[in-house]
């Protein structure tokens, strides 16, 4: 295994914080603030200018006007499209380091997958042989069906317990299910020791085409971050998936990286500031030496004038 659970979880938070930093450098090819300011402007212009000479009833500034802003339409649009390139390469670019994250997931790559199914007239049947050095604690089961060109559905979810478990993590792993059909493992208790035979029963219904089922066992080494918060909107407290761990970074880090900025800002704006204060106070210091300076010279001018006049007398 390339990653360690532990390990990768950590490099979740890299990537994604190199992400942010990446992100940070197109921001300003990708929003280009200065360029819509500028049309802004300049269509607050035209509206100005053209409400002026339509009262004036200017014909020829009119026509020159509509011109101009036929050319700023133009540039308008032009940079729409730039916007949306750009938009796209971030997007292209986001998708990738998802697809990498999941082909270097740990979480994904011991998956174990049940494709013989044997089938009785009202069920289907999962079995598995755990290995004396399954991994202890709380696996996910899901019941999918392939679907060709629209991937895999999954039908239902379920979970069991090898040699210890903690009942908390199906609450996280399995948020409410919306199966499709019942499914349910040979073992009331749930619990299974290394070396026993697992079964997992699926019944059948008509949601589903029996032939095209199989079944996935996590392998006790699912994904689980649980965020001492909850997401507004989406309501979200686990992730339990590596894109979704992404995603959160993501916007995490983002969010964290915003406001060190803003700090940063308001730090450097108070520096300039005291900076600012320091120069006026120094200029003002100069001011005053300068006409003390003046001053002394100009008495010292008036007694040197004072002193000829008397010799001369």
């Amino acid at each position: 295994m390339f990653f360690q659970p532990e390990v990768f979880d950590l490099f979740i938070f890299i990537v994604a914080f190199g992400y942010n930093l990446l992100f940070k450098q197109f921001k300003f090819q990708l929003f280009k603030k200065e360029e819509l300011d500028e049309l802004l402007k300049e269509s607050n212009r035209f509206k100005e200018e053209l409400a002026i000479a339509e009262k004036a009833n200017d014909k020829k500034k009119i026509d020159e006007l509509i011109q101009q802003q036929e050319k700023t339409i133009k540039k308008s649009f032009q940079l729409s499209i730039e916007m949306i390139k750009n938009a796209l390469i971030i997007s292209i670019i986001f998708i990738i380091v998802m697809k990498f994250l999941v082909f270097f997931s740990p979480y994904e790559k011991d998956d174990i997958v049940i494709t013989n199914l044997n089938q009785t007239e009202d069920k289907l049947i999962a079995e598995y042989h755990l290995s004396d050095s399954a991994n202890k604690g709380t696996w996910k089961i899901e019941a999918f069906e392939k679907n060709g060109f629209f991937g895999d559905e999954i039908i239902a979810e379920d979970y069991f317990f090898v040699d210890e478990g903690n009942k908390l993590d199906v609450k996280f792993m399995l948020p409410p299910l919306n199966n499709r059909t019942i499914i349910m493992v040979d073992k009331e208790n749930r619990t299974y020791t290394g070396g026993e035979n697992l079964k997992i029963y699926i019944m059948k219904n008509t949601n589903y085409n029996p032939d095209n089922i199989s079944v996935k066992l996590d392998n006790g080494t699912a994904l689980l971050w649980r965020l001492p918060f909850t997401i507004p909107i989406l309501d979200l407290t686990n992730i339990t998936d590596v894109q979704g761990a992404f995603i959160i970074s993501v916007i995490i880090i983002g969010y964290c990286l915003a406001i060190i900025e803003k700090i940063l800002s308001k730090i450097k704006e108070v520096g300039n500031h005291a900076e600012t204060k320091t120069e006026e106070q120094k200029h003002e210091k100069d001011l005053q030496t300068s006409s003390v300076r003046k001053s002394q010279n100009t008495l010292q001018e008036a007694q040197e004038e004072t002193h000829a006049k008397l010799r001369s007398e």
